[in-house]
């Protein structure tokens, strides 16, 4: 059995399993950021929500004050009215931006359980080679100390 074939075999599962801890720390900084990101978008959503409550707050308190102001409060209407569209249109593109980002933070966290399961394995696999290793080396101690009394017993009969 050819010892040299086994630590080949161990040398390049050792660089499989090296690439794999640095493809595992890649995705792990990835999903580190990705969760940064939601993170920053959920106090943009809180942050958001709690300007819309204010405004609407507001623009309350100015009509009940305009109110003797009819014609002026007719303009001021449409032009609350627009700011709601326009504060709601916003509302909509950061919700979508949540969506990318909860899709992005899934995505990185399957590819980090198939990262780590094919680290599992190579793992496994480098455990059985070495088994197979040390196995082959008891054989070759046991070949070689029978050729050495094969060779003892003809140097006997000489």
């Amino acid at each position: 059995i050819n010892c040299e074939c086994s630590d080949i075999c161990i040398g390049q599962l050792e660089l499989l399993i090296s690439d794999a801890q640095g493809l595992l720390t890649s995705v792990s900084t990835s999903f580190d950021s990705q969760m940064t990101a939601l993170e920053t978008v959920e106090h943009l959503l809180s942050t958001l929500a709690n300007n819309i409550a204010k405004e609407k707050t507001n623009i309350a308190d100015v009509l009940m004050a305009l109110q003797q102001f009819e014609p002026d409060i007719t303009r001021l209407e449409m032009s609350v009215e627009s700011l709601l569209n326009r504060t709601c249109h916003l509302l909509d593109k950061v919700k979508a931006l949540q969506l990318r980002a909860e899709m992005a933070y899934n995505h990185t966290r399957d590819r980090l359980a198939v990262v780590t399961n094919i680290h599992a394995d190579a793992d496994a696999a480098l455990s059985l080679v070495q088994d197979v290793h040390t196995r082959t080396g008891g054989i070759r101690a046991e070949v070689l100390q029978r050729r050495t009394n094969a060779e003892n017993l003809v140097n006997m009969t000489k």
